[in-house]
């Protein structure tokens, strides 16, 4: 998009092998040896017909598509779209009802370059619990069913460790406890590697109890992913479950209060 907010197409791309030698064909590709071709042949023309200047974004140019007979969608950045999408659902189908604690839905931004919008959320909302929804990576096509942990179609995840955030036991448990009392289905995973918004928000105040709940996205950080609607239903009708069973005696429990 150049300064005009007009939508300019392009080609990403490398040199081609055929102007390259040996050694530079056996060189591992890095993200400095791609660029986006645009069709021009100077720098002034760059500037002054397409109106494209430095700090104008680029993105990858996805169409959203979803196979009504499978469930599953396609598109782009479902890390965090399928996050975006629970937190609308979940307000949604909260809306009328009786609760005993106050909800509030935040979209945080700029988590994967440090969570920073987690950090200022933390502290505008100040949070006694926290839910956190997260498009994972999906990792049933690297794994057998025996050790994946993030498969689609086999339910929301919880996420009970990552680089960010050892989870509350007791958050888990409860959680747990409804999706086997409601018969939502679950998946628990353990991340070696990653981290979410709740890497900042479990350490904000004085600790916030945070559950983490992904609907797996095979391709994550690429143009296009994988995830499925009966995943973000599961993840969804736990998190609403999980907040109408926030009674006074409940809240208190996950604080670890007496």
């Amino acid at each position: 998009r150049n300064s005009k907010g007009q939508l300019i197409k392009g080609i990403t791309t490398s040199r081609p092998p055929h102007f390259m030698n040996a050694a530079q064909r056996d060189k591992k590709l890095t993200l400095d040896d791609i660029y986006v071709d645009i069709g021009a042949t100077s720098r002034k023309e760059v500037i002054e017909v397409f109106g494209i200047e430095p700090g104008d974004p680029i993105a990858p140019d996805v169409s959203f598509a979803y196979n009504e007979q499978t469930g599953v969608m396609m598109g782009k950045c479902f890390d965090n779209r399928m996050g975006c999408l629970c937190i609308l659902e979940v307000m949604d189908r909260l809306k009328g009802e009786n609760l005993n604690v106050d909800v509030v839905g935040a979209f945080a931004a700029q988590e994967e370059v440090g969570t920073r919008g987690a950090e200022i959320t933390a502290r505008s909302a100040k949070p006694d619990l926290a839910i956190v929804f997260e498009g994972s990576p999906a990792d049933d096509i690297y794994y057998d069913e025996f050790t994946a942990q993030g498969c689609l179609k086999k339910g929301t995840q919880i996420r009970h460790l990552d680089r960010s955030m050892v989870s509350n036991p007791r958050f888990i448990g409860y959680a747990k406890e409804l999706a086997k009392a409601k018969g939502i289905a679950y998946q628990s995973a353990v991340r070696a590697q990653g981290g979410t918004n709740a890497g900042k928000i479990h350490l904000s105040n004085k600790g916030v109890p945070t559950l983490v709940l992904g609907i797996p996205a095979r391709y994550a950080h690429t143009h296009y992913c994988y995830s499925s609607v009966f995943d973000v239903d599961a993840t969804v009708d736990l998190a609403v479950e999980v907040i109408k069973g926030l009674t006074d005696a409940r809240v208190k429990e996950l604080l670890g209060h007496k």
